[in-house]
């Protein structure tokens, strides 16, 4: 997971992260509910950074509680029942006919992964090191997969540096 992946980064080849239960301190990123969305949308630039080519994601619509024994609700439970931080069992909710409705949480990863697309666009024009240079300037500190973006200002700010360097360089 997120926590223990530095150990792995540059040695695995093709190396694949993914979210659990215990990003819900400091300022680790994930998709619980009481998180912004902005510590969801750090993961794009963070599996950029450490050239993640996949992510993960146990919970897309387990409406199920431990060990499955019970189903939930999952329009009036989001933990599980109380298993595991709200929005963590789930990114999607039942929808009529099959369908499903997005979350906000699913929504804003796709946004993360936009992110992650556009720094590698902006690595073809630049290289990786200008990139990673120019997201960590505008970060304030050195990204890690420990730290994320402590505000929407500095998430949003970094997305349009990026956007900057491809629009000078087209």
């Amino acid at each position: 997971c997120e926590a223990d992946i530095e150990d792995f980064a540059g040695n695995v080849p093709e190396l694949w992260t993914y979210y659990c239960c215990g990003q819900d301190h400091d300022y680790l990123p994930n998709r619980f509910m009481a998180m912004p969305s902005w510590r969801n949308r750090s993961i794009g630039m963070q599996m950029y950074k450490y050239d993640i080519v996949g992510f993960l994601q146990w919970g897309y619509n387990f409406y199920g509680n431990m060990h499955s024994v019970n189903e939930i609700e999952p329009y009036t439970d989001v933990s599980g029942e109380h298993w595991v931080p709200a929005g963590d069992p789930f990114s999607v909710y039942p929808a009529p006919h099959g369908k499903v409705f997005e979350s906000l949480r699913i929504v804003v990863f796709h946004d993360a992964l936009q992110d992650m697309s556009a720094m590698k666009l902006c690595e073809s024009l630049y290289s990786k090191e200008e990139v990673v240079a120019e997201i960590e300037k505008t970060f304030g500190e050195e990204l890690f997969f420990t730290t994320c973006a402590k505000s929407e200002a500095t998430m949003l700010a970094i997305r349009e540096r990026i956007n900057e360097m491809i629009k000078a360089k087209l």
